[in-house]
């Protein structure tokens, strides 16, 4: 009689489902209880619009004093354009809502737990890949961007797709498996270059590693082909307007990579990159314990590169952690820390081979080292579950916006970070300028004040002090605070100048 699968296979299934329903659970609460980020409004804006209109633009963005920002109410090129017509599928299907565009990243996180642990099965031991979809599904850094609006997250799934279909095909046909491979990691990189140019250093990586004495010239035609169809496709659509994507993608891509590159700098810019993406950068009490994340990743790295067992073990693990670092170090000079994530599967990865290898070495001390590594990373979610219990997002976001919707007629025009375009019912009335019409001439009726315009504005009194000093002024002379919470305040118009 058949009794199943053998009990570490069980043991396995049963932690990469526990780890599922963790990514889920905890994604999710996240998702619904922070608060919005401007990033999530500059996806979700041209998201409903082309749900609802099907043109591809942002009216919400004021381009006065962005040359990049040209035209985006004609034709967006600003970013690449998969993941925007993704979350506008999700809002045709479900409603708009920030909800429903976070609910999107949820899910593409489970997916990618999954197609991680599908790929690491292949790689190492059975049950080193499901504890790394556990560790994967507790990870601060993972779960903070599967909780947010973005496209990373959309990107990740699909460059886990991407390793996941090239080593699942791979013996049955070469040829099937790289076809799936590079079309899904060119998917990636139209969801967001970072997330592409990481797929397509891995799969090189596992190519080479796994198949290179099978590889052809075909395979390398098939693989371009594949870039090139999606190429084309964009194409079409930049051939509307190439000198708006000229401004916009390109612009947007070289202001990210502006000022000197130096060793000093390039080291220093990880090392915020890092800070960033733990929330560490003006980190206090129990959100320090998150610095032990990035420490005992760190850890487990080193192991696995010093100890001959563990090299051997993970070779091609350490190949594309090195191959993804050099892109991250070099091509993407806004040192954001939310693209750490196409860095966080490896860093899980790691520390499960080092955790089974430790426990089965059966010493106290390395198995008290094994409960350590788990209990960091509990620690990290821990501290993630403590900043989604204090519910910013409905004790602070939503009473602003229920301030503005009691208060704004349809004729009034509001200075406002684009995510409010969620919150608010007159969606034509916001316009996101954080110069607050000092170049762009107008004047609002109400303004929302919040970190980004104020850091904006303390930028500008640095470097446009005249253009600072306008902005001072008719704010003293027009507005006066009506509405203040801990993260926002509304300033209203009262006095208007005579003509």
């Amino acid at each position: 009689m058949d009794s199943g699968p053998p009990l570490p296979v069980r043991i396995s299934r049963t932690l990469v489902l526990c780890a599922c329903l963790v990514q889920i659970v905890l994604g999710t609460a996240a998702a619904w209880t922070h608060l919005p980020l401007c990033d999530e409004g500059f996806y979700g804006v041209p998201a409903h619009v082309f749900s609802v209109t099907g043109a591809l633009r942002n009216p919400t963005m004021e381009p006065a004093g962005f040359k990049y920002l040209r035209g985006i109410d004609q034709h967006f090129y600003w970013m690449a354009p998969m993941g925007v017509v993704l979350q506008s599928g999700a809002f045709r299907v479900f409603g708009f809502g920030l909800r429903v565009q976070r609910e999107l990243s949820v899910f593409c996180g489970l997916g990618s737990v999954l197609l991680w642990y599908l790929t690491l099965r292949r790689l190492v031991a059975e049950r080193t890949a499901a504890t790394a979809a556990v560790f994967l599904s507790l990870d601060f850094v993972f779960l903070s961007v599967s909780s947010l609006g973005r496209s990373d997250m959309i990107s990740l799934f699909f460059g886990m797709a991407a390793l996941a279909g090239y080593v699942l095909l791979r013996e049955r046909s070469l040829t099937l498996a790289l076809a799936v491979a590079h079309t899904a990691a060119a998917l990636s990189g139209i969801v967001h270059p970072n997330g592409g140019i990481a797929t397509v250093v891995s799969l090189i990586v596992l190519t080479l590693f796994l198949d290179r004495a099978r590889l052809r010239w075909t395979h390398l035609a098939m693989g371009v082909s594949c870039y090139a169809a999606f190429g084309a496709g964009w194409g079409l659509y930049i051939a509307e307007a190439p000198g708006l994507f000229a401004e916009q993608f390109l612009g947007n891509v070289a202001n990210r990579l502006k000022g000197p590159i130096t060793l000093t700098g390039l080291f220093r810019g990880e090392v915020m990159r890092y800070l960033s993406a733990y929330g560490l950068e003006q980190a206090h009490g129990l959100k320090l314990v998150r610095s032990l994340l990035p420490g005992s990743y760190l850890a487990a790295i080193l192991f696995c590169a010093f100890c001959r067992d563990l090299r051997r073990r993970s070779s091609v693990l350490l190949l594309m952690f090195v191959g993804i670092s050099i892109s991250l170090l070099l091509l993407e000079g806004s040192k954001q820390g939310w693209y750490l994530v196409h860095l966080t599967p490896l860093f899980c990865a790691f520390m499960a081979v080092v955790a089974n290898w430790l426990w089965d070495s059966r010493r106290i001390m390395a198995r008290i080292a094994t409960v350590t590594q788990a209990g960091i990373l509990l620690l990290g979610a821990a501290s993630l579950s403590y900043s989604a219990s204090s519910r910013n997002l409905q004790r602070l976001y939503q009473p602003t916006v229920a301030f503005l919707n009691a208060h704004v007629s349809s004729q009034d025009l509001i200075f406002a970070r684009s995510e409010f375009y969620f919150g608010l019912q007159c969606r034509t009335c916001l316009r996101d300028d954080p110069n607050l019409g000092a170049l762009s001439g107008r004047r609002a009726d109400y303004i929302v004040l919040e970190p980004d315009y104020d850091g904006h504005l303390a930028g500008l009194r640095a470097a446009s002090p005249a253009v600072y000093r306008e902005i001072e002024q008719h704010l003293d002379a027009e507005y006066r605070e009506v509405f203040r919470n801990l993260n926002y305040r509304i300033l209203k118009r009262t006095i208007r100048p005579s003509s």
